[in-house]
């Protein structure tokens, strides 16, 4: 296995939990890929995902290797969802409690319950239909995907509509639609783009809750890790893979940075699908041309004070919601007024900092680098990005963040800070192996769903597959999750 992020960790675990000798190579002194950790002056940061979705795909991974979930995580739901606040000064809480979104929406708007009964309903079906008919199942052939049944579905599901659109039939306030619609971030998308489809997003949101475990994100990886060692599975950290073997269609193993030379009788990728194709597997040349998602910049900070009216996750938005996503996707241009977001796990979980001390966690949304589009199977029509000098942009949007901070009741702000720790898209790509920068991977746009999207085994090499966010399904816990579940039914099919 290339790469202990989440995705490979649950497909190493389950393999080896099947009976198969696993071993995992990662370049990181840590596991998790995304899901990683700065650890430092008692301060924890989380340095990928925040949130946990669909709590019981995670459940059932624990299930499948013969584990108690509750036996490795402390899972915590997070009431309320986020606070959301609007240029014009307004701020409301989102909740997963029907009862009082219901009473919160018919506030902001007359109808709004019933609005609100109405879209969970039918966001519900396209939930449980992409569930059963498309996210939990391989499509090796065309001819599987492209069913009159499946069309149907899709038509249903309303792929063909637009997501924002979509929202603006449940709801006239403008603050509503956004507050509908801007989980498609989750995917690196804009929601003006973005299949309506994509209202299982929110719907997850408030039907299952949004959860986080105690300590941090990064105790999903470091579950998962004990899952896989307590079964003999073995991790070694630090070591590169230089490139995968290859003789004709098979894959004889791997060749690390070191010149070591690991054989395997299947090889399986979890570093980001579009590096390893273009880095680390002999290939002819690809025509294809990938579409990116997003990616975003970070600040993670470690404070001296506490800010505890603050709750654990909040979206602070722009002034024009349009324009900020014209921007990044299609200007590919740094936010005149970025839209961003915070996380404060301290106000859930007093262990990732120092008694007293915060944290916080800020992304805001940006374009991605777009500078492999020079490159056989690269960004290909993103090659009309504009270049970003990121260091220069980096000082400007940390003062402009700071300033909406300010105005949002964060009081001394700058001289809280005793830990300071920024991401760029350039890091994204430095650290991590994300081509052009992207934080969420590939795109999901309707080109790239499915059977659409790239394959979870290699075209040419029949024992090297895939796992992880930019192979089918897709990005997200959950997706990587399901990704994991899919890789390993095709090598017990397909090998065993």
């Amino acid at each position: 296995m290339v790469g202990a992020g989440l995705g490979g960790l649950a497909l190493a675990a389950r393999l080896q939990h099947g009976g198969n000798d696993v071993v995992v190579v990662e370049k990181n002194s840590f596991p998790g890929g995304r899901c990683g950790t700065i650890d430092t002056g008692g301060f924890h940061f989380d340095t990928g995902p925040t949130l946990l979705l669909m709590p019981d795909v995670l459940s059932r991974f624990f299930t499948d290797v013969g584990a108690r979930m509750e036996d490795y995580l402390d899972l915590r739901r997070i009431d309320p969802n986020y606070r959301l606040h609007f240029r014009d000064g307004s701020s409301f809480e989102f909740t997963s409690d029907r009862e009082r979104m219901s009473e919160t929406l018919e506030r902001i708007e007359p109808g709004g319950a019933k609005a609100f009964a109405r879209f969970m309903d039918e966001a519900g079906y396209c939930y449980r239909i992409a569930r059963e008919n498309f996210v939990e199942r391989n499509f090796v052939t065309a001819g599987q995907f492209f069913t009159a049944s499946n069309l149907t579905l899709l038509f249903r599901m309303r792929a063909h509509r637009r997501l924002y659109s979509l929202i603006g039939s449940y709801f006239r306030d403008e603050r509503l639609r956004q507050a509908f619609s801007f989980q498609t971030m989750y995917l690196g998308l804009s929601p003006f783009k973005s299949p309506a489809l994509y209202t299982l997003l929110p719907f997850a949101e408030f039907d299952a809750g949004i959860w986080y475990p105690t300590g941090g994100m990064h105790q999903l990886a470091r579950a998962m890790v004990r899952v896989l060692e307590e079964r003999g599975g073995a991790i070694r950290y630090g070591d590169a893979v230089r490139r995968v073997e290859t003789a004709g269609r098979r894959t004889t193993g791997v060749t690390l940075e070191s010149g070591e030379f690991l054989r395997a009788d299947v090889v399986v990728t979890n570093a980001d699908l579009p590096y390893a194709r273009d880095t680390l597997v002999p290939q002819t040349a690809r025509k294809r041309k990938w579409r990116f998602t997003s990616s975003g910049f970070l600040i993670h900070l470690g404070l001296n004070r506490r800010y505890d009216n603050v709750p654990h996750h909040s979206v602070v938005f722009s002034r024009d919601y349009a324009r900020s996503f014209r921007e990044i996707f299609e200007s590919r241009i740094v936010p005149d007024d970025p839209a961003f977001y915070i996380c404060r796990p301290t106000a859930t979980d007093d262990s990732v900092a120092p008694p007293g001390h915060d944290v916080l966690y800020l992304l805001a949304p940006m374009p991605h680098l777009g500078d492999e589009a020079a490159v056989p199977g690269g960004a290909g029509e993103d090659a009309r990005a504009p270049s970003i000098n990121w260091e220069a942009a980096a000082r400007d949007l940390r003062a402009r963040i700071f300033r909406r901070m300010a105005e949002l009741g964060f009081d001394d702000l700058e001289a809280s800070i005793v830990m300071e720790r920024t991401w760029t898209p350039v890091d994204f790509r430095k650290v991590l192996n994300l081509a052009s920068g992207c934080a969420f991977g590939l795109s999901h746009d309707m080109l790239q769903v499915g059977y659409l999207r790239p394959h979870n085994r290699d075209a040419n090499h029949d024992n090297l597959y895939y796992v992880g966010a930019s192979t089918h399904p897709g990005t997200g816990i959950p997706m990587v999750l399901f990704s994991a579940e899919l890789v390993e039914k095709r090598i017990r099919e397909e090998w065993q």
